[in-house]
């Protein structure tokens, strides 16, 4: 593990979060394929603040899970009090965070959000779908 890059991510998103609490926008560089095959490595994304009816079953947020670190992942439920997140590119792993640790979403077409609502369907399949995405992405 770098330790110098896990620092200068923590001060990246602690000072989004501080943006997004200001009601700015923030653009972030995606890092890793949890969200793929929507969301690539590398790609940039601009993360709004969060607003009323933002936080919904299929929205893409921005938030602090109670590990310490920050997540952009889709939500896929959301109650009073807690998100349920799971990466688009994870078969099984979620992340529940408490409410008022969701600090933006990630706008996105209703064809986006259509597509992506098939692919949370096809979790039984995932594993079997996922490295021939990469495969198709990476060349």
């Amino acid at each position: 593990m770098n330790l110098s890059r896990l620092s200068q991510n923590e001060v990246l998103f602690a000072e989004a979060r501080r943006l997004l609490a200001e009601g700015r926008s923030v653009r972030i560089r995606v890092q890793g394929d949890s969200m793929l095959p929507f969301l690539r490595n590398g790609q940039q994304v601009t993360i709004r603040p969060l607003r009323d009816g933002a936080c919904v079953r299929g929205a893409v947020l921005f938030g602090l899970t109670d590990r310490g670190g920050y997540v952009i992942h889709r939500a896929v439920s959301c109650d009073a009090s807690t998100v349920t997140l799971m990466g688009d590119g994870n078969c099984l792993r979620r992340e529940r965070i408490d409410r008022q640790l969701i600090f933006g979403y990630v706008e996105s077409s209703r064809a986006s959000r259509f597509a992506a609502r098939l692919w949370y369907l096809a979790r039984p399949v995932r594993r079997v779908l996922l490295p021939l995405v990469k495969s198709f992405l990476s060349g």
